[in-house]
């Protein structure tokens, strides 16, 4: 089932949300060479999203989306690249559905970022990591790990809290709140059943998905490092003994369950 379609889709608006989005097209160039608008087009529109606050330039001078309006975009792309899975409008080969390693063979095969499986390790940055990411939790078969020193309730983990509701197994092994907010957010965090265990000089940035694939990257689970408000990379690994080893680095942490008193 397809989500409501964002604010401006199928209108030339859209056209450059999406492409900044969801293919990274920060530049005023880059919309005229990517999208079926004119330079003159590019530049009104443009302008017109930035004066309703939906667009803002970056210290670097690039276009990027209102944080709310691009996690719109993403999750309508992946529900729309889980239709057309279903769909078979996308080659998935012929063998377990809910592999995870099949899943990210398609994701390539949709937003083709120059990356093969091949080698078993490959390298994401940017939007890229970001859309990836969410990918992978909407996917997950049984287990989602994350391991991150700092959780807001960013998209990520809204999606953590989305799985763990589709039945899924999901830990969350991070750092203590060390404020009131914080302590609200890991309420609502243990109150939808995550698993979440704590590591007071924990600084790695770790996904693994169903003991098959790992993520190691820079990216917190904080607004701040998504909707590419911050340049975040990451390398991927499918290979065996890496993935046994990272998840063995995990297990033999020294952790702490939990424990938050109602008073906070």
């Amino acid at each position: 089932m397809v989500s409501k379609k964002p604010q401006y889709w199928d209108t030339k608006k859209g056209e450059i949300i999406n492409a900044i989005a969801n293919e990274g097209m920060y530049w005023s160039d880059a919309l005229v060479w990517n999208t079926s608008l004119s330079a003159q087009e590019v530049e009104q529109y443009v302008n017109e999203l930035i004066r309703d606050r939906d667009l803002y330039v970056n210290h670097e001078g690039e276009y990027r989306v209102r944080y709310e309006l691009y996690n719109d975009y993403i999750d309508y792309d992946i529900d729309l690249m889980i239709e057309r899975e279903a769909e078979g409008r996308i080659h998935v080969p012929d063998v377990d559905e809910r592999n995870i390693i099949i899943w990210t063979d398609a994701w390539i095969q949709i937003h083709k970022p120059e990356i093969s499986l091949e080698k078993e390790h490959f390298f994401l940055e940017g939007h890229y990591l970001d859309i990836f990411i969410k990918y992978l939790i909407a996917k997950a078969n049984e287990t989602i790990i994350v391991v991150n020193p700092f959780v807001d309730m960013s998209t990520p983990t809204k999606l953590l809290i989305e799985a763990r509701k589709r039945s899924k197994r999901v830990v969350l092994v991070t750092r203590p709140p060390s404020n009131d907010i914080g302590k609200m957010i890991h309420q609502t965090l243990l109150r939808s059943e995550l698993s979440v265990l704590y590591c007071r000089g924990l600084h790695a940035k770790i996904m693994l998905i169903d003991d098959s694939l790992a993520v190691i990257s820079s990216m917190n689970f904080q607004q701040r490092a998504t909707a590419g408000l911050s340049w975040e990379a990451g390398i991927v690994t499918i290979e065996k003994n890496a993935v046994t080893e990272i998840k063995n680095a995990i297990t033999n942490l020294q952790l702490d369950p939990a424990k938050l008193s109602q008073k906070n």
